[in-house]
């Protein structure tokens, strides 16, 4: 009986890992043996590779931990007439989208329509139907996307787009660099510094990375344009590299638009050589990024490894798949 099981097994393992792989690269549905990502599964890799910097991404705030407020510090205050409620909220550390959920997903199964999956549970079309589904569910929780936050700027900005179009004045939030508009002004966000040379990075690979998983990524050309001139415009940081390589080793991908930067002396390959790019490391958005806490030696350091043409971690599913089938065989042996 336990040399049946034992070989049983091993055609399980080696048939649905196959299965498994091959259901995840080339469907658009994946296997039951997948073990899923979730947008909360998502953040706690963020807080943990965040966590030698603990630094806010848009104003440069540092936190204890995403349990303790900001309140009081580096020159973050409220915007005018924010609720009570809302003054609360503005001092948490929260998991910020830069391309938002609605951006990646509000075109994908489950925004717009209603299907029957989501019906059976009562669950209403929109954000929490669409994350049930292949690939929104890996692009909403996927760590090279999310970065902590205060509370009340990622409410604020909500699934605005970043834009150009109106100046930075950095009033509106005490001395933080960012801009949201409401209302009259164009209903968008913009940020100053080596932030957008970030935040086009960021944008551009998870462009990339989704349009090849089919999901329809809701970028105008203009969007893409803006991102590639600001990826061009800011050389990566020392924080963004390292949080690439720690990503990577975390989430089994690196964001493959950062990492050529990296690997280029801190632009894009595809940037203009003659490019006259503004000094980032005298700038003061940047300083803070500069500056790596000493436990941030012990954090992973990823050998290189070529790269998958989509460049995002949906193809390493793979393994995880084998993985589980393995562990799932094990627990049945155990039995005998």
């Amino acid at each position: 009986m336990f040399k049946t099981a034992v070989f049983v097994c091993v055609l399980v393992v080696g048939a649905l890992s196959d299965d498994c792989a091959n259901s995840t690269l080339a469907n658009s549905t994946l296997g039951s043996c997948i073990d899923y990502p979730s947008f909360n599964k998502g953040k706690r890799l963020m807080y943990l590779i965040e966590k030698a910097w603990s630094t806010t991404i848009y104003c440069q705030c540092k936190y204890e931990s995403k349990k303790i407020p900001i309140k009081n510090q580096c020159g973050l205050v409220p915007r005018a007439n924010l609720s009570e409620g809302g003054t609360s909220r503005f001092y948490r550390i929260e998991a910020e989208h830069v391309v938002p959920a609605a951006t990646l997903c509000g075109k994908a199964q489950g925004w717009a329509t209603n299907p029957p999956e989501c019906q059976e549970k009562g669950i209403s079309p929109g954000r929490d139907c669409a994350e049930r589904f292949f690939p929104c569910k890996y692009a909403i929780s996927d760590v090279h996307n999310l970065f902590p936050a205060s509370g009340g700027i990622n409410a604020d900005r909500s699934d605005k787009p970043f834009t150009n179009d109106f100046p930075n004045d950095n009033t509106q939030y005490g001395s933080c660099p960012i801009k949201v508009g409401f209302g009259d002004e164009a209903d968008a966000v913009t940020v100053n510094g080596c932030v957008q040379g970030l935040v086009g990075r960021v944008s551009l690979y998870m462009h990339e990375a989704y349009t090849s998983r089919n999901l329809t990524v809701d970028f105008t050309e203009e969007d893409l344009a803006l991102y590639k001139f600001w990826m061009c415009k800011w050389p990566t940081s020392e924080y963004e590299c390292q949080r690439n390589k720690d990503a990577k080793e975390e989430q089994g991908n690196y964001n493959h638009i950062t990492k050529a930067a990296c690997d280029n002396g801190g632009f894009h390959p595809t940037c203009p050589s003659s490019r006259n790019p503004t000094n980032a490391t005298n700038s003061p958005n940047c300083t803070i990024y500069k500056k790596v806490k000493v436990n941030a030696s012990q954090y992973m350091s990823a050998t290189p490894t070529p790269i998958e043409a989509s460049g995002s971690y949906i193809a390493h599913s793979g393994t995880l798949c084998s993985f589980y089938v393995l562990m799932t065989c094990l627990c049945l042996l155990s039995l005998y």
